[in-house]
């Protein structure tokens, strides 16, 4: 198969594919969107924060133990309170144990 057949074969399932999109639900349109925009939002943050720790003068692989401080608390935080979450949701009820979840 040649490139051009390739590319125009490329174009009619994008093109399908909106097609097929264009017939959800509008609150389903909304998250695709929402999530399409997260996603640049996201990138951008992501090479605009690199290039910034950078001209702070900070060594390269500094701006990863930055951005890997984040996830790790999060992570080293999730295990303990899944733990209560379980020990007093079933005591609690759902609504409690999620509104303590929000808080924390």
């Amino acid at each position: 198969m040649n490139e051009a057949r390739l590319w125009q074969r490329a174009a009619r399932g994008v093109v399908g594919y909106f097609q097929q999109v264009g017939h959800f639900n509008i609150h389903i349109r909304l998250l695709f969107l929402s999530s399409a925009l997260s996603g640049i939002a996201q990138g951008m943050f992501g090479v605009n924060f690199n290039l910034y720790v950078l001209s702070l003068g900070i060594r390269p692989d500094e701006p990863g133990r930055i951005l890997g401080a984040g996830p790790f608390a999060h992570a080293s935080a999730a295990i303990p309170i899944g733990f209560l979450g379980e020990f007093f949701g079933l005591r609690l009820g759902p609504r409690t144990a999620i509104e303590a979840g929000e808080v924390a």
